[in-house]
């Protein structure tokens, strides 16, 4: 598994925001996070990517696995340029590059079976995750993201909110990580930019965890869905796409209100039973 979280509480002076919260998310799978605005979904985004940390409640990652995650609110750094913000997104691939190097050197002086088996395993992960065409997919990214009129010598500072953010988002792609953690990926996209995420989503190798108002993006994208409750503040997942989830919560409502009426039903022959039984007692005396 890529990425699971057992029991994650947090908790905020006195405000419950998580309670004992369960999240699996296995490669390929692709997760849509969804809840009413203040539920705690950033929060528990944040405490998967490490960025903060849980009350209580464990957060397991695989160590071969990278993880990237999108924030809504992009930090930028005084003088760093769209460049610099690439060069260091795509780092863990020019690390893979650079180890494969350093193992092709070693198998032609002495090409043990150790130094074969993780040649291989450092080159399948070099080229799952793109590594082979970073740099035609660095220009396709970008202009399929709508910041293509941008040359790399911008500063980050000088940019807008929305190219802010449409650049990391961006540079996170380009790093094509084993696990995808997206705060709100659609706030500043157009309608082009958000038909090509949809299918970059979609094919994606690596397990997404994403949170989105989108719900186009979500029935085209989502294997499946967790809904964050705001009043008992933990996670139900539902298997597949937003139509399947609708159908799944009206069904539940469905059941709920035949239980309801089932039981109002037997409070009520209860009640006859009694008031019955009252009226022949009170016959008898």
């Amino acid at each position: 598994m890529a990425l699971n979280a057992k029991g994650v509480t947090k908790e905020y002076g006195h405000r419950v925001v998580l309670a004992a919260v369960d999240v699996g998310l296995n490669p390929g799978d692709k997760i849509a996070l969804i809840g009413a605005n203040g539920s705690g979904k950033s929060t528990l985004l944040r405490i998967l990517a490490g960025e903060e940390e849980p009350d209580d409640g464990i957060v397991a990652r695989s160590r071969h696995d990278d993880l990237g995650f999108l924030s809504q609110y992009v930090r930028a750094v005084e003088g760093e340029t769209i460049q610099d913000v690439i060069t260091s997104s795509v780092a863990g691939l020019r690390f893979l590059e650079q180890r494969m190097r350093d193992l092709e050197r070693r198998m032609s002086d002495s090409p043990g079976e150790e130094v074969l088996t993780e040649y291989a395993e450092v080159s399948e992960r070099f080229e799952t995750r793109g590594g082979y065409e970073i740099d035609a997919r660095t220009d396709e990214v970008l202009a399929n993201l709508g910041v293509s009129y941008l040359t790399r010598d911008r500063s980050i500072t000088g940019l807008s909110g929305g190219e802010k953010a449409r650049v990391a988002l961006a540079a996170l792609l380009l790093a094509a990580p084993d696990v995808l953690l997206l705060d709100e990926p659609t706030n500043d996209l157009d309608d082009r930019a958000l038909t090509w995420l949809e299918g970059y989503l979609k094919g994606y190798r690596g397990g997404v965890l994403f949170v989105t108002h989108d719900r186009d993006l979500i029935d085209a994208v989502a294997t499946a869905i967790l809904e964050l409750d705001e009043q008992a503040h933990r996670v139900t997942r539902y298997e597949g796409n937003y139509g399947r989830y609708l159908d799944a919560k009206r069904a539940a409502r469905i059941r709920a209100q035949q239980a309801y009426d089932a039981q109002q039903d037997e409070i009520a022959g209860l009640r006859e039973r009694a008031a019955a039984t009252a009226r022949m007692v009170g016959f008898g005396r």
